[in-house]
């Protein structure tokens, strides 16, 4: 009976349609189709309040990225070529190769002092595999993994982690989603799962 008298508010999103204001989210693909390319224009977009792709609404916070793949030099070389990446020094954040393995508490409470000092509501980890030591194909390891981020849904922060398809799966012409690599209950401990494929120059997300 209380349960179905309780008033709760309309869903609110980081990205319209696409990810929850608090939601924890996974973009997978082939090595090399352009996932991190995509995500920093999402970062700046929602570190700017721009819609996405001119087509989706963002709800604006400041942006932290983990990165574990590039290294700062590269960061720059490619956070130079985004339209008015110079209004987004303060609004951006990053930690680069900085060995966080976020399956440990002290790591954790890193990133959240970080989003905490600097307003920070959205978090993209690239990639996954770089943030943990758990076995991804064991669901029950990796369900603890995405559980030890439930206090960043209390907060109305929003996490987005990289990910990558299984190699011999690239061109499967099937579900996108059940190329992803690891267990495939991933999808089920999250509240957003996009792929990513990349035809005639052009992004497909499922």
């Amino acid at each position: 009976g209380e349960l179905l008298q309780k008033d709760f508010s309309e869903e609110m999103w980081r990205v319209e349609n696409i990810l929850p204001i608090a939601g924890r989210g996974i973009i997978s693909g082939v090595a090399g189709v352009g996932k991190s390319w995509f995500l920093a224009e999402l970062a700046r977009c929602i570190a700017l309040g721009a819609s996405f792709l001119g087509k989706f609404a963002v709800s604006q916070t400041n942006v932290l990225i983990v990165d574990e793949d590039m290294g700062l030099r590269e960061l720059q070389r490619r956070w130079k070529k985004l339209p008015a990446a110079n209004k987004l020094h303060d609004r951006i954040f990053f930690l680069s190769l900085a060995d966080l393995r976020l399956d440990s508490d002290g790591a954790i409470a890193r990133i959240e002092k970080a989003a905490e000092e600097n307003g920070i509501g959205f978090i993209i980890i690239d990639p996954l595999i770089g943030a943990h030591t758990h076995d991804e194909n064991d669901a029950v390891e990796m369900r603890k993994f995405f559980n030890r981020f439930s206090g960043f849904k209390v907060k109305n922060i929003s996490l987005l982690f990289a990910h990558h398809h299984r190699k011999q799966q690239a061109n499967a012409k099937k579900n996108l989603l059940e190329g992803m690599r690891g267990s495939s209950g991933i999808p089920a401990d999250i509240e957003s799962a996009l792929a990513m494929e990349e035809v005639q120059d052009a992004w497909i997300l499922t």
